[in-house]
């Protein structure tokens, strides 16, 4: 497992993919963050949206993205942490 990549689906949501993409999304360590997961904006995310991300980080990944991803997933646990307790201090 790595700390980016593309996050494993269960066998039944992952029987709906092409085999093309499939292949693809396999081809690189799952991880514990990635694009769909910082791209998420409340709203209910269709499978063909999160797999487009996901193929969008494996053919361009590099370094650069790698370390962009992990920044921006810093970001985004503190802006939902934030609104999610609001009137609350640790």
């Amino acid at each position: 497992m790595s700390l980016v990549g593309p996050r494993a689906l269960p066998s039944e949501i992952e029987k709906k993919i092409l085999k093309k993409n499939k292949f693809l999304r396999r081809s690189i360590r799952p991880g514990m963050t990635e694009l769909s997961q910082i791209n998420y904006r409340g709203r209910k995310r269709s499978l063909k949206n999160k797999v487009k991300l996901d193929m969008e980080y494996v053919v361009n990944r590099s370094i650069y993205s790698y370390f962009n991803i992990l920044l921006k997933t810093i970001f985004v646990i503190i802006k939902r942490y934030k609104g999610n307790n609001k009137g609350y201090s640790l």
